[in-house]
């Protein structure tokens, strides 16, 4: 399933560089597109974190070096989000909920997220 959204991706990728490519040089569209291109921007929706989301393991440390379980989030604010380990334990993630966003693997409740994280 994943290789189909990769294939999908890749073709809406190409497509939209040939778009842009058809633009004439100095046309602010294609200068964006062009540093898009060169930086390596994505079509692909980056993941959501909601509460429900499950972040996997270790989180690159950011709950601490000895948090390795998957933990579930509790509550989000516009700068901390409240987390639950599978163990038992509440820990605070103090930073953008968007921070989170890579380490989800989805939340269990069918929402896109869930498709797109595993």
């Amino acid at each position: 399933m994943d290789s189909d959204r990769d294939q999908l991706a890749e073709l809406a990728q190409r497509t939209y560089t040939e778009a842009i490519n058809q633009r004439p040089i100095g046309d602010p569209y294609r200068a964006i597109a062009d540093a898009a291109i060169t930086e390596g921007w994505s079509l692909r929706p980056r993941p959501q974190i909601h509460v429900g989301s499950l972040l996997r393991g270790y989180c690159h440390g950011v709950f601490g070096r000895d948090s390795y379980d998957d933990k579930h989030v509790e509550a989000i604010g516009p700068d901390w989000v409240i987390v639950r380990e599978t163990s038992g334990g509440v820990l605070m993630f103090g930073g953008s909920p968007e921070e989170l966003a890579n380490y989800t693997i989805g939340c269990g409740c069918g929402c896109q997220d869930e498709e797109t994280d595993r």
